[in-house]
């Protein structure tokens, strides 16, 4: 299944989904990772749940293409003409006056005014927006444990957050460290251990395009020395992974903007440069 949760916050509205992407149990295919939220334009941003790979590519190109991406009401009709309700859509719209459309179903909910839509696993969703004054924070820290907690199996791989304000949709780079040695031993300012892969240490940095409206998503595993950019560009119609291995997240970003001539964004940097 998967989750996707939009939100209108203080004039602007965000997108988050998980990166899991299951088939049902009964074709035997295995789940892989991959994005859910894309930009149609700069201020029009998508995500949907219910299906996967190609299937879903095939749906989200044909969205892009058939027009319509100025008016976020009349897309959400177009689609709901043109599609079956086996996929659900969360379409978004960032600027002075931030939108959401919900359809699922067949049916069409819309939210001018701060609140929550979400699409994917009802238990999970509730999970996520249980607590009351709910902001962009707070939920993605739900959304993260959501991911990290096994009663949620459909939900799944990291977080991937979009923003958009006035000036369009980006997405935000985050990071996540895991330490298994530190222990705080004074109440002044240590240096914190994040460990190795060998004594369990865990970290990463998401790493996104710089300019707003610009499709694209990776992950960049310190331990690993390993990265992964999810390329996605409606125009030329390519959905495809990069992958590499770097000594730190520079080099890894530095590979990759030179096979997609994109500039990239990270949160931050662990180990050698």
């Amino acid at each position: 299944m998967s989750l996707c949760i939009a939100i209108i916050d203080n004039n602007e509205v965000f997108l988050m989904a998980d990166t899991l992407l299951s088939f049902p149990e009964k074709t035997g295919k295995k789940p892989f990772h991959g994005l859910k939220i894309f930009f149609l334009n700069q201020n029009i941003a998508i995500a949907y749940s219910g299906a996967a790979g190609k299937i879903a590519h095939s749906r989200l190109y044909a969205i892009y293409t058939q027009g319509h991406k100025g008016n976020i009401k009349l897309l959400a009709k177009q689609i709901c003409k043109s599609f079956d309700d086996k996929v659900d859509f969360l379409l978004a719209q960032s600027g002075e006056k931030p939108m959401i459309t919900k359809i699922s179903e067949g049916k069409i909910s819309i939210l001018e005014d701060d609140g929550i839509y979400w699409i994917g696993d009802a238990d999970a969703a509730n999970y996520v927006s249980k607590l009351d004054g709910n902001n962009r924070f707070q939920l993605q820290y739900n959304f993260e444990n959501v991911i990290a907690n096994s009663q949620f199996p459909t939900v799944g791989g990291h977080c991937v957050v979009a923003r958009g304000k006035i000036e369009g949709f980006k997405l935000i780079p985050y990071m996540g460290l895991i330490s298994p040695n530190y222990v705080q031993k004074t109440e002044d300012w240590e240096t914190v251990d994040f460990g190795s892969a060998q004594t369990g240490g865990f970290g990463y940095t998401t790493v996104t395009p710089s300019k707003e409206g610009i499709n694209g998503w990776g992950i960049f595993y310190f331990q690993g020395m390993y990265g992964q950019f999810w390329r996605v560009d409606f125009e030329l119609n390519v959905l495809e992974v990069l992958k590499a291995y770097a000594a730190n997240v520079e080099e890894f970003i530095k590979i990759i903007q030179d096979e997609i001539d994109i500039e990239l964004d990270y949160c931050g940097s662990l180990g050698s440069k």
